[in-house]
C-alpha cells in the first residue's frame, strides 16, 4: 500500500485503519502507541502470515529459475519434493504467485518422472469412473510417495466433492424434504456425478412432487377417494409428511 502523507502520527492512524484495528484498544500517544494484548496478537499474526507468503513466492520464484535436467538423479529428487512442498503451500495458503502456473508445469513433468504408469491408470480411471473408493486407494498411495501432480490434485478435488455430494445425498433421501432433494441433486448435477444414490434421490423427488400434487388436488377438491389414492401413494414409498399434512 502507498505511505500515508503527513505527520508520523498520521501515519501510524493510517496504519491502524488498514489493519482494522479496534480505536477502543488502540491509543496515540505523544511519543508512541499503546495497544492491547489482543491488537499484538493480530498485529503478530497478520506480520507472521504476510511474512509467510512473501516466504512463499520467492522460494517458488527461485525454484521455476533453476534447470532440473541438468541435475543428477538425486538432486532431481530433492528438487522435486521441495518444490512440491512450495506449490503445495501455496495452494493450502491460497495466495496468488505469478510463477505458480510455471511451477505446477515444472512440478507435472518431474513428477510424471516418477509416478509409476500402473498408478497413473489407477488415478484415470478412478476420475472416469468417479469411483470413490478408487480415489481413495490410490490417493493414499500418492501421499505416502509424495505423488502431487495436476492428476493427483484434480482427483484430490473430485474425491472431496463425491464426498459432499454423498453426505448431501444421505441427508436428503433420509429427511425426504424435497428442498434438500433438489439441492443434492443440483450438487451431483453440477460435475455428472451418476452414483446409484443420485437416481434413487432423483426417483424419491418425483414420488414427492407427485404425491404433494395429489394431496393438493384432494384436498381441494374434498374428494374422499382421491384423498385415500394420494395416501396410498405416499405409504408405498414411506412418506410421513404428506400424509401428517392431509
Amino acid at each position: 500500500k502507498s505511505r500515508a502523507s503527513g505527520s508520523p502520527k498520521d501515519t501510524c492512524r493510517a496504519i491502524i485503519k488498514e489493519l482494522k484495528l479496534s480505536s477502543d484498544n488502540v491509543k496515540v500517544g505523544v511519543g508512541r502507541i499503546l495497544y492491547r494484548a489482543e491488537e499484538y496478537r493480530k498485529l503478530e499474526l497478520d506480520w507472521s502470515i504476510k511474512s509467510r507468503h512473501t516466504e512463499i513466492r520467492k522460494n517458488i520464484d527461485r525454484m521455476v529459475g533453476k534447470n532440473p535436467d541438468g541435475m543428477s538423479k538425486e538432486e532431481k529428487e530433492i528438487f522435486c519434493m521441495e518444490l512440491a512442498g512450495a506449490v503445495r503451500e501455496a495452494d493450502t495458503f491460497k495466495i496468488s504467485v505469478p510463477n505458480l502456473a510455471q511451477a505446477r508445469k515444472m512440478l507435472d513433468r518431474l513428477i510424471g518422472e516418477r509416478i509409476p504408469e500402473h498408478i497413473k491408470r489407477k488415478l484415470r480411471q478412478g476420475r472416469d469412473t468417479m469411483d470413490k473408493d478408487i480415489l481413495r486407494d490410490v490417493l493414499h498411495v500418492c501421499e505416502n510417495e509424495g505423488f502431487f501432480s495436476t492428476l493427483v490434485r484434480d482427483c484430490m478435488q473430485l474425491l472431496e466433492k463425491i464426498e459432499d455430494a454423498d453426505s448431501a445425498l444421505a441427508m436428503a433421501i433420509k429427511e425426504m424434504k424435497e428442498e434438500y432433494l433438489e439441492k443434492a441433486l443440483e450438487m451431483c448435477d453440477s460435475f455428472n456425478y451418476k452414483a446409484k444414490a443420485v437416481d434413487t434421490a432423483r426417483k424419491l423427488l418425483q414420488n414427492i412432487q407427485k404425491a404433494n400434487k395429489l394431496i393438493a388436488k384432494a384436498m381441494k377438491s374434498v374428494d374422499y377417494d382421491q384423498l385415500k389414492k394420494a395416501v396410498k401413494f405416499c405409504e408405498s414409498f414411506n412418506y410421513q409428511s404428506a400424509k401428517a399434512g392431509a
